[in-house]
């Protein structure tokens, strides 16, 4: 009787040491589990980020295409006799909405105004964008045009944008 007593204690203390050792996998497990989801959350916010980031910086660059291009056209219908390339001489600048070409050498930071615009004026609110348009010409069989790059950049990215503006009047 002694014997089978001991030996119930022996198998409720295996069975005991039995369901330590398998709560310990189903931690383990779910710990595992746990530590995936918060990393794959995590990565899905940084590139969350990034396309953000990326969407604003190619409005940016497509704004500074745009800017010139409204610069050119006013001046146009303000001064009908002005060539293409008195308007829009070659080199770089720095353009935002008040249709200003300031010439430049480097990207010039972006600051936002207190009207939500983009602006290259310091205002307390900086970005981490940089904006640079660059202007040069040329002339095929005697018609001249202008090739307008807009390039933003952000980080370590870097967008640029094209176009080709010609005599329109």
């Amino acid at each position: 009787m002694q014997q089978s007593q001991l030996q119930k204690q022996a198998k409720l203390l295996l069975n005991k040491s039995q369901s330590i050792f398998e709560l310990l996998i189903a931690i383990s497990i779910f710990l595992i589990a746990f530590i995936s989801l918060i990393v794959l959350v995590n990565s899905y916010l940084n590139a969350l980020k990034t396309v953000k980031e990326r969407a604003i910086g190619n409005f940016l660059a497509q704004e500074g295409l745009e800017l010139v291009i409204a610069k050119r056209n006013i001046e146009r219908i303000k001064n009908s006799g002005m060539s293409l390339l008195d308007i829009l001489p070659p080199g770089k600048y720095c353009v935002d909405h008040n249709l200003i070409l300031n010439p430049t050498t480097e990207l010039c930071p972006l600051y936002i105004d207190g009207n939500g615009f983009y602006t290259h004026n310091s205002t307390p609110t900086s970005t981490i964008f940089e904006r640079v348009i660059s202007i040069s010409t040329s002339s095929i069989a005697g018609q001249d045009y202008v090739i307008v790059t807009s390039t933003v950049q952000f980080y370590n990215q870097k967008i640029e944008l094209t176009t080709i503006l010609t005599e329109w009047f």
